[in-house]
């Protein structure tokens, strides 16, 4: 279900090289450099609560404490200069639908989210 004032989808893939590091900085320090205390999500979200060990939430103040992510902000915004990006939710999945799927829905949020860009970062197995 989508607003009917934004429900276009642009499906594209970013170069591998952009991604290859990103990828390994958060598999590698996604309990410390991108630790829960440092970006907590919210606790619910549409009365349903949120896995904090799953998720983090970096609004855009705190770019500057993950310089990859303000990089791939930075490829987005010059890509569509048409709005700015004002934080970054962060996943970890470990199987289908778990997560994003089942409660992100940015149309509930009002006017105030206009685009939902998903970026899949790569498989890890633990």
């Amino acid at each position: 279900m989508t607003r009917s004032f934004n429900n276009k989808i642009d499906a594209g893939h970013l170069e591998q090289s952009r991604l290859t590091q990103l990828t390994q900085d958060i598999r590698e320090n996604w309990d410390t450099t991108y630790s829960v205390h440092i970006f907590p999500p919210a606790k619910n979200f549409d009365g349903l609560k949120i896995d904090e060990l799953k998720n983090r939430h970096i609004y855009r103040v705190r770019f500057v404490n993950v310089p990859l992510i303000a990089e791939l902000v930075r490829y987005f915004e010059l890509k569509h200069t048409n709005f700015e990006v004002r934080s970054v939710w962060m996943m970890e999945k470990s199987k289908e639908n778990d997560g994003f799927q089942g409660w992100h829905r940015d149309f509930y949020l009002g006017t105030e989210v206009i685009a939902t860009i998903v970026v899949n970062v790569g498989v890890v197995q633990k």
